[in-house]
């Protein structure tokens, strides 16, 4: 069914998806990384409120999604899970190599 909360999350995902693929690509670090006078994730920011908007010109206006759109969410859900599984490696990894230096391991490689 084609509810409230479903055009939300429609709605918020073009937000903090690009945010997301950031943080995956770049680092934390990414947050300091500037297009000129504007801030990357400021650009991104923007750029997903401007697809929020045509997701919302196209789809918000019938009772029942479009045909392509469950296609796109799919898309959107596996770019999120890879961004997300690679910030979840990369923390590990973090934390794992500072329990390594806390216990005095050596490093082989």
């Amino acid at each position: 069914m084609w509810n409230k909360p479903r055009r939300f999350f429609l709605l918020v995902v073009p937000l903090l998806l690009p945010q997301v693929i950031l943080v995956a690509a770049a680092g934390w670090g990414g947050f300091s990384v500037r297009m000129g006078s504007v801030p990357l994730w400021g650009f991104l920011l923007l750029m997903g409120a401007l697809m929020s908007c045509v997701f919302a010109y196209f789809v918000l206006k019938d009772n029942a999604p479009p045909g392509w759109f469950y296609n796109v969410l799919t898309l959107l859900a596996f770019a999120s899970a890879i961004a997300w599984l690679n910030i979840l490696a990369t923390e590990t990894v973090a934390l794992l190599q500072t329990l390594g230096r806390l216990a005095r391991f050596t490093v082989f490689f």
